[in-house]
């Protein structure tokens, strides 16, 4: 069992996703709160595992196992809505009460693209926790929202 479980909504398709660094950037600031990570969507890239198979299989069990899951806004444009990772992952986490943090780019997606998420996407945001906004300026900024987003989600479960 992780704490910690890192995801994205999407697979990694336009250069401007930075969702893989993202999830090794969110995976230290775990590492350094002490709390055990686990990586699955990021580390697919293009990848979309397919119904049934064992890549999804081992993508559930990332989710279930864990106690949190931080799941990285990579809304490609014109994607299909819901992303494969709200149909699967956070669909997944709703199902055990398992808290998502959502966390996007703020240098790539604006305040007013962010809020319609709320909507678009409930169950990503219905902890309450965050979203936690990532800009390259504001570095600790986000750090201190993550930190204080994952303490807030582990101490609800104890």
């Amino acid at each position: 069992k992780h704490d910690v479980c890192v995801t994205c909504m999407s697979p990694v398709l336009a250069p401007d996703d930075f969702a893989g660094f993202f999830g090794d950037w969110i995976m230290k600031a775990c590492a350094e709160m002490k709390l055990t990570c686990i990586s699955s969507r990021p580390q697919l890239g293009p990848e979309l595992p397919k119904a049934g198979s064992r890549l999804e299989q081992q993508l559930r069990q990332a989710v279930i196992t864990s106690k949190v899951a931080v799941c990285i806004m990579n809304m490609t444009k014109g994607c299909e809505m819901p992303p494969p990772g709200y149909k699967a992952e956070v669909t997944w986490a709703e199902q055990r009460s398992i808290p998502v943090v959502p966390f996007y780019d703020a240098d790539r997606y604006d305040w007013k693209e962010a809020a319609a998420w709320k909507v678009e996407l409930p169950a990503a945001y219905r902890w309450g926790l965050g979203p936690v906004r990532y800009r390259r300026t504001a570095h600790d900024e986000a750090k201190e929202q993550l930190r204080a987003a994952l303490r807030s989600a582990l101490q609800d479960l104890e």
